[in-house]
């Protein structure tokens, strides 16, 4: 891996993406969490220069910006909204480029030396974390669970978007264990980021995968028990294990520049709100059919998901869900189907396959007015804001 030196000359494709999905979400974030009397903290915890060579803008810009837009509506009761800018090496530039950004701060420091400071912040306000490091060395679950545990503490809200460079680790852990990284260099051969060269050890390594079962893993791959591909994913579904624990929900984008190769990354995003994860899981189909037209206009293909668009069929992962009760309120369905199926398709795919579904009489809905909104007709429609919506299977329904 390269020094970050050359990191911001320019934007890259990759980041280009990245960098969209987070500010698509914030806006409907911000809205929904402001509506709480609470204050919001946005926190970028490797913000970078915000800003590259080329003029392009990076994170800290776009989470300004979006603060900006809050801070100028006067229609709004709560604007209790802060960014909190996290930079050792860059700091210089950060603050220069944050100059006239009202409610956001820049902090020369290193993220392990605001873990305190983010834990004291989540105690009291809920919090928004953007993890994107150089590398994978600062990514230690201990403090990842420490800033979970003290929003639990304060009863507040808390989501994260981490970009986990899961070749990083693989490649380290190669280093680690004297195994020759060669054997998979095909597989990753011009998708090498300007990230720090990592170096950390066994016990380091650990601390970031919260245990040692990487190490299995990284064998059965050496005894050629699994391929490069199942290496990959594997590592990754093992290490998002660990936000059980702490999430409800998590979801993953596999990014990379060429279809033949494995992902260069992937963005992880953790919730424990429906809402939340509804919001993300449309934000991430939307760019995965974005980088389709694009791949079709003979462009860069950048994100690809496993079974994207296949013919399996939706309806088997609904009907696994309603089997299993006897109802079940709409929202856990939507829910419960997308980390089924890991952003494959979105709630408007869910709720065609409901509505086809109901007119086959394999399920029923009952949509039940909430206090206060009576309707004029039958009511038909999916809006959850003026009616609960119910779900049941039939007798007819197989198990």
């Amino acid at each position: 891996m390269g020094a970050t030196k050359n990191f911001f000359k320019s934007k890259k494709p990759w980041s280009e993406f990245k960098d969209k999905m987070l500010g698509w979400y914030l806006k409907p974030y911000i809205n929904k969490l402001l509506y709480m009397p609470k204050r919001l903290y946005i926190i970028d915890c490797f913000a970078g220069k915000g800003k590259f060579d080329d003029g392009s803008i990076g994170s800290p810009l776009i989470i300004a910006n979006k603060i900006r837009e809050i801070l100028n509506d006067t229609n709004r009761k709560n604007r209790e909204i802060n960014g909190i800018f996290i930079e050792n090496k860059y700091g210089k530039y950060l603050k220069e480029n944050l100059t006239g950004y009202t409610k956001c701060f820049s902090k020369n420091k290193s993220f392990e030396e605001c873990i305190d400071g983010i834990c004291e912040l989540a105690r009291k306000a809920n919090i928004f974390l953007y993890i994107d490091p150089y590398g994978i060395k600062n990514l230690k679950f201990d403090y990842i669970n420490k800033m979970c545990s003290s929003s639990c503490e304060g009863c507040n809200s808390i989501e994260m978007f981490i970009n986990f460079s899961s070749i990083g680790f693989i490649r380290e852990a190669c280093r680690l264990l004297k195994y020759n990284h060669d054997v998979f260099k095909d597989e990753i051969e011009g998708d090498e980021d300007d990230y720090e060269i990592q170096e950390v050890s066994i016990e380091n390594m650990n601390r970031i995968f919260n245990g040692d079962s990487w190490q299995q893993i990284i064998k059965d791959f050496y005894n050629k028990k699994i391929s490069f591909y199942s290496l990959e994913e594997k590592i990754t579904q093992e290490y998002m294990k660990n936000f059980n624990s702490e999430f409800k929900y998590c979801l993953n984008i596999p990014i990379r520049t060429k279809q033949k190769n494995t992902p260069k990354y992937r963005m992880i995003f953790c919730t424990n709100s429906n809402d939340g994860l509804i919001l993300m899981n449309q934000n991430m189909n939307d760019t995965l059919k974005l980088m389709k037209e694009e791949e079709a206009k003979g462009q860069i293909s950048l994100f690809n998901l496993l079974g994207f668009n296949n013919e399996e069929c939706l309806e088997k992962y609904i009907i696994r869900h309603i089997n299993d009760n006897s109802k079940i309120e709409y929202k856990d369905l939507v829910c419960k189907t997308i980390m089924d199926v890991n952003i494959r398709y979105n709630e408007h795919d869910i709720r065609e396959k409901l509505s086809i579904m109901e007119k086959q009489s394999i399920i029923k809905i009952d949509r039940i007015p909430k206090k206060g909104y009576t309707p004029k007709r039958k009511l038909t429609g999916w809006d959850t804001r003026k009616y609960d919506i119910i779900i049941f299977k039939l007798s007819t329904l197989l198990i």
